[in-house]
């Protein structure tokens, strides 16, 4: 395989900048919302445009959207579903930038599980790396020495283990299926577990106007962000491209100042620069592992 170049590694770089703004600007999104949409609103409409997309992308790409280990996509895609559920029960509880600073934990998590789904052994060097990245969560959980533990920092822990698991899962799955297929099944389950609660009367199935707008840009801008990364790793090494989507907690905090008043505390700058060092060192590490 040649040597990618400079201009390519721009053009991942460029490709994940836009991919960290556009998933930053879901959680703004989701924010600003509020009870203007219900929780299965968002999913089942996030989900939708999503499908409609990934489908028009696959048929001009001419890439499949189907693939041969459906169990395994189904498990990815409602794994990804009830991550995505908890991430928005988190964004409604907590500050924006504390969400995506427990959400980047997920390279430890997906470290904890690559023994048991790609078989791959953790080195001490992991352990080390993840640890670093539990003692950033304990400096952002622990204040003036007693356990700060609120829903919404439960629910942000749930959607960076699940996002851990996604990840080994993806590994996996990456080899047989394209990133369009995989992304489709994810928005299938979650069309599937959505639309249910909707059916039932939990939430209107028809937002109101103002809910429709925001459930149709948040649609959009996750989607935009999935197509991003998926672009920006076909230029990148995941190391590289992993850290530079580490962007989005900067975008993220810089944002929950701009719109919502949010405290950029010192606890949350040091717990966020321990996780991101964890992170990036186990991308680094498990990129050494592949081409030793």
């Amino acid at each position: 395989m040649s040597k990618p170049s400079a201009n390519n590694n721009l053009t991942g770089a460029v490709c994940m900048l836009l991919s960290a703004f556009f998933f930053a600007l879901v959680g703004v999104f989701i924010k600003l919302a509020g009870p203007a949409v219900g929780v299965w609103q968002i999913s089942f409409y996030r989900a939708l445009v999503g499908i409609l997309l990934m489908l028009g992308l696959s048929g001009c790409l001419r890439v499949a959207i189907l693939g041969p280990n459906l169990r395994l996509l189904i498990i990815r895609g409602l794994s990804g579903t009830i991550g995505f559920l908890s991430m928005i029960l988190a964004l409604r509880q907590i500050p924006l930038a504390e969400v995506m600073v427990l959400f980047f934990l997920f390279p430890a998590f997906a470290a904890l599980f690559s023994p048991w789904v790609n078989d791959e052994r953790v080195a001490r060097q992991d352990w080390l790396l993840i640890g670093l990245a539990f003692a950033g969560t304990l400096v952002i959980l622990l204040p003036d020495g007693g356990l700060h533990l609120r829903l919404g920092h439960l629910c942000a822990l749930v959607t960076s283990v699940l996002a851990g698991l996604n990840t080994a899962l993806v590994r996996r799955l990456a080899g047989q299926h394209s990133p369009y297929c995989i992304y489709f099944f994810f928005c299938l389950a979650a069309a599937a577990v959505s639309i249910w609660p909707l059916a039932l009367g939990a939430e209107p199935l028809i937002p109101s106007g103002t809910g429709l707008m925001y459930l149709a840009a948040i649609g959009v801008a996750a989607t935009i962000g999935q197509v991003l990364m998926n672009q920006g790793f076909y230029h990148l090494p995941a190391t590289e491209g992993g850290v530079v989507l580490m962007s989005q907690i900067i975008i993220a905090a810089a944002w929950g100042v701009l719109f919502f008043g949010e405290p950029l505390t010192w606890r949350l700058i040091l717990g966020g620069g321990l996780i991101m060092a964890g992170g990036a060192g186990l991308g680094r590490r498990a990129k050494a592992k592949a081409l030793g």
